[in-house]
């Protein structure tokens, strides 16, 4: 059956009930019954606009309560939907609209200039700024039934193109089916029949991702769940929409639980009505699920497994034990999904528990290319035993109850010495550290040839590196621990929270001036008609604690006091702007 036909025909719940709610105007509302409206009026639309089935639209915008409108017409129509994140730059839109070859464009009124920017270098498509005399058109051609398909028929009709593998280099475009998103639907909604409470979900995550997409697109309309939708996540809006409206059921990635643990409004009445919290982007820090569980104790708190190519894979039914020992456990895979473990270096399964591998899937949606790109496609499957795989690219294991477990993803290993370091455990250590607000850990090349390659750390905050390093040195053994520290005012992460390390490999290669665990990061600002600095302003920052030059336009008198005013051991290299020096 076709996503739209599962989503919107069958309920059992009022028509004119209040389906999606916008969290922070809650009068604004779309019911089942106005979903269907618009998504005939979008189908009309769309093929008044010249549109035929297989031709791409691309819908650029925040999250809102009509997102799953856009998404259900555009399928509905035959065509192909692409996500684009807003916050891409017209040179990155125009590659994503040459690449999936966009005809159509649904837009903000604030996003349109760089939209028709980036639309005048690439494919030219139609564009469309919602809320606009062009939108209007849109909709000003009847209703128009959408495409109905048969299940063999939504098995290989296209409905999306999901960007994918964005941390390790060029986006590539997975090309996913009807039953792509009714398989992941299906096994979320007999999920939720199990719960013993009424469910009210808070969504805070964008529509395009894999991990929201099945939820706000089609479980919504198809249980008549109360769903609220922030448009982004800002933690106090997040708090107040739990407590306001007595959110039972939240889906996160770890980089909002770990913001939320740290901000000092969260209060343990505001998360009372919480009952489970499902977990997924990345691996989430057992710290940061112990702190949360404080704050919430009412919650289950439960990670997800997932991949942009193959949807929800694994998860811990609610009524059942959440974890063993160690790293939270992903739980057991869905219904129609098989899971083993491989040894790539044997080429044989592993069956013993504990033992990691490679995480092999199969499943009933596994996604059928990636767009342009044959050989990346055929790189993602393999054959074992006459049964055709998808290869994770994840490292894991199951433990005696048969749930899995994620070490790291097998491409951000580090090989140290032949030993391999775990990017996820490291920044698990060190984002536990007073002070210290985030962290990621790359692997980049040993110069001296020692190591192969040795660990970097990122680090948001400021702190002592000296009690940072003795704290590190207690809990990881010396072949994991940070080689170098660099200090940044943000990690790069995607609009589902993963890191992204190829940026961070990226500012590595750039750097002239290698980090070389500074003693402490200062925050001064200096002052050059003033010699005594009287605090540090560090953004970017590319400290070396012992005998760096110190460069400057200031006399080698005046370069002399300052650094007796800045701990006379520290040497630094800065640029000079204006009347202020910026270390950099």
């Amino acid at each position: 059956m076709d996503i739209v036909s599962w989503t919107l025909e069958n309920y059992d719940y009022s028509e004119d009930q209040p389906v999606l709610i916008d969290a922070k105007n809650p009068e604004n509302y779309v019911t089942r019954s106005q979903a269907i409206h618009h998504v005939r009026q979008l189908v009309a639309g769309i093929w008044a606009a010249g549109l035929r089935p297989g031709d791409c639209i691309c819908v650029l915008g925040f999250t809102t309560i009509l997102s799953p409108i856009y998404y259900l017409g555009i399928i509905g129509s035959g065509c192909v939907i692409v996500g684009g994140n807003p916050s891409y730059t017209p040179f990155e839109l125009a590659g994503l609209f040459n690449k999936c070859n966009v005809k159509l464009v649904l837009t903000e009124p604030k996003l349109l200039s760089k939209v028709q920017e980036a639309a005048s270098t690439s494919s030219n498509p139609k564009i469309y700024s919602l809320g606009d005399s062009s939108w209007d058109s849109l909709t000003q051609h009847g209703e128009r039934d959408w495409i109905r398909l048969s299940e063999d028929q939504a098995k290989t009709e296209i409905s999306m193109y999901l960007s994918t593998s964005g941390t390790t280099g060029a986006p590539k475009f997975a090309a996913v089916s009807h039953t792509y998103l009714t398989a992941t639907a299906a096994n979320i909604e007999k999920e939720s029949a199990t719960k013993d409470y009424q469910i009210s979900r808070l969504i805070a995550l964008p529509i395009m991702h894999a991990f929201a997409a099945p939820l706000v697109i089609a479980v919504a309309f198809r249980t008549g769940v109360p769903t609220y939708l922030l448009s982004r996540f800002d933690a106090d809006d997040f708090l107040d929409a739990v407590d306001r409206f007595q959110i039972t059921d939240v889906p996160v990635v770890p980089s909002i639980m770990s913001m939320l643990v740290q901000n000092t409004n969260m209060t343990g009445r505001q998360m009372a009505s919480l009952r489970e919290v499902l977990s997924a982007g990345a691996v989430l820090s057992s710290d940061v699920k112990a702190q949360f569980q404080l704050v919430a104790p009412n919650s289950k708190i439960l990670s997800l497994y997932g991949q942009t190519e193959v949807g929800w894979i694994c998860s811990t039914p609610f009524n059942r034990r959440v974890e063993s020992e160690g790293l939270p456990s992903l739980g057991v895979p869905l219904t129609g999904y098989t899971i083993d473990i491989w040894d790539a270096d044997t080429g044989e399964m592993i069956t013993e528990p504990g033992v990691r591998g490679e995480i092999l899937i199969d499943g009933p949606a596994l996604f059928l290319y990636y767009l342009n790109d044959p050989k990346a496609t055929e790189n993602s499957f393999t054959m074992i035993n006459g049964r055709r795989y998808l290869r994770s690219g994840d490292i894991g294991y199951r433990d005696t109850y048969d749930d899995l477990y994620i070490i790291d993803r097998l491409k951000d290993l580090i090989k140290v010495r032949g030993w391999q370091v775990s990017p996820a455990e490291v920044e698990g250590v060190i984002v536990q550290y007073p002070g210290i607000e985030d962290a990621a850990v790359v692997g980049t090349k040993d110069i001296h040839g020692h190591s192969g390659e040795i660990p970097v750390a990122f680090i948001v905050g400021v702190v002592d590196l000296i009690s940072l390093k003795a704290y590190v040195a207690e809990r990881l053994a010396a072949y994991k621990r940070p080689v170098e520290y660099k200090f940044i005012s943000k990690i790069p992460r995607n609009p589902a929270g993963k890191i992204l390390r190829r940026l961070l490999l990226e500012e590595l290669d750039a750097a002239v001036v290698p980090v070389l665990a500074s003693p402490v990061a200062m925050k001064i600002e200096i002052d050059t008609s003033n010699v005594v600095p009287e605090k540090v302003e560090v953004d970017n920052l590319n400290i070396a604690a012992e005998k760096l030059e110190v460069t400057s336009q200031m006399s080698s008198g005046r370069r002399s006091n300052m650094m007796s005013g800045c701990f006379g051991w520290l040497k630094a290299k800065w640029n000079l702007h204006r009347n202020k020096t910026e270390l950099i």
